[in-house]
């Protein structure tokens, strides 16, 4: 059996090859739509962590995980020649998501070019997450506020 060859011309070689490129860049980019949604774009940190192209669970653990690690450290203030140390283990801190969930609900919101037009900033402009930190540290900070703070003495106002 013979197979009979097809000879297409050059003008029909470039609206093939134009075709082809659009269907796989049509495809390439519902793929990536489909990978990105329910996660952060690109260059979004929470501190120094990056959470670029993470879920919000997953965002979320690494917080926690760098946030339980730092809240065992102390912090320590010179004041004079006083020495105070903070205890962040003994402070009950806690963190607050909420911002994560506001930033990520920002971010995939909108019709289908104005996340685009987002995706494509966020390449150039990092995003900052500020989450709300709780700590209770008034017993230490009262044992501070002790030797630190002094009346006023011979107080005057000079205009």
């Amino acid at each position: 059996m013979a197979v009979a060859k097809v000879k297409f011309s050059k003008k029909e070689k470039n609206y093939l090859s134009t075709i082809l490129l659009l269907v796989l860049t049509a495809l390439l980019f519902t793929l990536y739509q489909t990978f990105i949604s329910n996660k952060f774009y690109p260059l979004t940190f929470v501190g120094s962590s990056n959470i670029s192209l993470m879920t919000k669970g997953q965002a979320s653990k690494v917080i926690q995980d760098i946030f339980l690690k730092r809240s065992t450290q102390k912090l320590q203030f010179v004041y004079g020649e006083d020495l105070f140390i903070i205890d962040l283990a003994t402070s009950s801190a806690t963190i607050d998501y909420s911002s994560l969930d506001q930033v990520l609900a920002k971010q995939q919101a909108g019709y289908l070019w104005d996340q685009i037009v987002r995706q494509f900033s966020s390449l150039f402009y990092p995003q900052n997450i500020f989450p709300k930190v709780n700590l209770t540290l008034e017993s230490q900070l009262d044992q501070i506020a002790k030797v630190i703070d002094k009346p006023y003495t011979d107080a005057q106002l000079i205009f």
